[in-house]
């Protein structure tokens, strides 16, 4: 599944008790908070993990911190580059299309 980058509380009840506003990575989104399940609210400064709009699950600062680091280090981002250059020396996968147009 993938979830995108944790996101930072900066606003609660953005016209709407169950939306709230979150910085991810710079970006502020608004996300909802319904599939987070009965307990204390979120708060202001709280980070949650994000999925499609959605606040998923409260993190702490330590696991934030973690998946940060892991985006910012996404071996298969990587890989997927490697891909579009080719293997070393060879042609892209994709080229033998672009030769037959």
């Amino acid at each position: 599944m993938c979830i995108e980058r944790p996101g930072r509380v900066i606003e609660i009840g953005v016209g709407r008790p169950d939306l709230a506003r979150v910085d991810v990575g710079g970006e502020v989104k608004t996300v909802h908070l319904g599939m987070l399940g009965e307990g204390e609210p979120p708060a202001v400064g709280d980070w949650l993990a994000l999925h499609l709009g959605f606040a998923i699950e409260r993190m702490t600062e330590e696991q934030a911190r973690e998946a940060l680091t892991y985006a910012e280090n996404d071996p298969f981002e990587a890989f997927l580059g490697e891909l579009d250059d080719g293997p070393a020396g060879g042609p892209r996968p994709e080229a033998h299309l672009e030769a037959s147009s």
